[in-house]
């Protein structure tokens, strides 16, 4: 079975992917409820749900990532405390199903993906439908940029990895040559 790379946008319209080491790919969005008018919240037991789900077939590993949360000047303390929360919740997530995970700067996965600083997120959308054309209905309004940068994120991952093991083999050539 193929190893699975999930990807997290943590955001409340965040989204999580799954990208095979063959790159096929799933997405669906973070799990929320609205809790106020203007709030929601991340469902734990969705999520917990949706990540198993995802990460079933993979014998061969699962490994996730998520976009660490960045504190923006002049954002409302309550958006940030929404963030950390949501990562929160997606960390004890992946904790508590065994899946090991990285976070990673914005600045750094979006330049390895080709994405200039500075972009909008439309960006990342259309990058990702670019890389994930089967997935062109769940990323064709401007408000899919949480799918998209979740597809992306596990991209990311999914290259560090087939990057890993091409360097790694080359150094065994390299040692068994001498």
């Amino acid at each position: 079975m193929p190893r699975i790379y999930l990807g997290f946008d943590p955001g409340m319209q965040g989204a999580i992917a799954a990208v095979t080491a063959g790159g096929s790919a799933k997405v669906a969005d973070m799990p929320t409820v609205v809790t106020k008018a203007t709030r929601r919240e991340i469902l734990a037991g969705e999520l917990a749900a949706l990540v198993a789900l995802f990460a079933e077939n993979g014998d061969g590993g699962v490994t996730a990532v998520f976009e660490k949360p960045i504190a923006m000047p002049r954002q409302a303390s309550q958006s940030t405390l929404a963030a950390g929360r949501g990562v929160g919740l997606i960390e004890g997530v992946l904790a508590a199903l065994r899946v090991p995970y990285e976070s990673i700067a914005p600045s750094a996965w979006k330049a390895q993906m080709g994405i200039p600083k500075g972009s909008t997120k439309d960006v990342s959308r259309a990058r990702a439908l670019a890389l994930f054309p089967a997935l062109a209905g769940q990323l064709s309004r401007k408000k899919d940029d949480g799918r998209a940068e979740a597809l992306l994120l596990a991209e990311w991952r999914r290259r560090q990895d087939a990057t890993a093991a091409v360097m790694d083999s080359w150094r065994r050539r390299q040692e068994a040559g001498r």
